[in-house]
């Protein structure tokens, strides 16, 4: 299966193999030996990932047990991490405390990323400038995942 970030790609191949190449300025290829560009893959150490994530300039993996992992530029808090340091290093989402995601998403030209838990809840953190997180609000960031709570 691929997926594609902005300038970079992804892909997996069953539950404990993912490869990203392409651009890696900001670390959202997951590799702290890598070249700004890459050509050739870079697998990233998690296992058991069930989805995968990429926004513009990051990219995120669900793991079967429901934790949700962010890497790369984080800028405007896109990795949900409570910060907007960035890492090429796989951190975990701040979710609430005992929830479990189901699903994970996060655009190829956006700087946020949105999960959906077990219970149906959705979350989400990242760039909100024009409102594209869904809480009701214009013109600013969410560092740590906001419950997305008025539906159309």
């Amino acid at each position: 299966m691929r997926f594609a970030g902005r300038p970079y790609d992804a892909a997996r191949a069953g539950t404990s193999t993912r490869f990203y190449w392409g651009d890696d300025t900001n670390g959202q290829l997951g590799s702290d030996d890598t070249p700004a560009a890459r050509s050739r893959f870079v697998s990233v150490s998690l296992q058991d990932v069930r989805a995968i994530a990429c926004g513009f300039q990051h990219s995120c993996a669900m793991l079967g047990n429901g934790e949700a992992y962010c890497w790369g530029d984080n800028g405007h808090g896109g990795l949900g991490t409570g910060d907007t340091s960035p890492t090429d290093t796989p951190l975990m989402m701040t979710l609430p405390d005992g929830m479990a995601a189901r699903s994970i998403y996060s655009g190829s030209g956006t700087v946020a990323t949105c999960v959906e838990l077990a219970t149906g809840a959705v979350y989400c953190a990242g760039y909100n400038y024009y409102g594209e997180l869904g809480l009701g609000t214009l013109y600013d960031q969410y560092n740590t995942p906001t419950e997305v709570t008025s539906w159309p």
